[in-house]
């Protein structure tokens, strides 16, 4: 079973306008041959894309072993004989990020919630998000289309 993560609208708008902003200021920047500056920010445009292209999440699948989180580059790998429970859950308010992305092509990166402890996320939707929690302590909030339907598959293969 595989579904997609759909981003949310703020996270859609996000990473428009960064985008957006990025593009601009280098139009800006070639026009009036300001070459320092542009390799400034080309390097903050490595800084910022890279870590998305390494972690933004795109898909979630499972199969008879492993969940399995698609990214652009390398997928995460979660074994589901190292699987302790899935549950749906959303991220409140109180979250605080430790350090990933807030908004930016999803949200991914280590986050801290008061009720759900620290936890490592690759979601696209706050409404869409269900965690996975490890037999080590490890938490995973991940988040694709049709979370129930993808809880109770992921809860089938846990019970086989």
């Amino acid at each position: 079973m595989e579904k997609k993560v759909v981003l949310s609208l703020y996270s859609k708008l996000m990473s428009i306008l960064a985008i957006a902003i990025i593009v601009a200021l280098f139009v800006y920047e070639i026009k009036f041959h300001q070459y320092a500056r542009m390799v400034i920010l080309g390097v903050a445009l490595v800084a910022i894309v890279v870590p998305m292209m390494i972690y933004a999440p795109c898909a979630i699948a499972v199969t008879d072993g492993h969940i399995i989180v698609k990214r652009f580059f390398k997928p995460k790998m979660i074994d589901l004989n190292d699987v302790e429970s899935v549950q749906l859950v959303s991220p409140t308010m109180a979250e605080h990020r430790l350090l990933g992305s807030g908004g930016w092509m999803g949200y991914w990166g280590w986050f801290k919630d008061g009720e759900l402890g620290r936890y490592f996320a690759y979601y696209g939707k706050a409404s869409e998000c269900f965690m996975v929690k490890l037999k080590s302590g490890r938490q995973y909030m991940l988040g694709c289309k049709d979370t129930q339907e993808m809880v109770d598959y992921i809860q089938n293969q846990l019970n086989k």
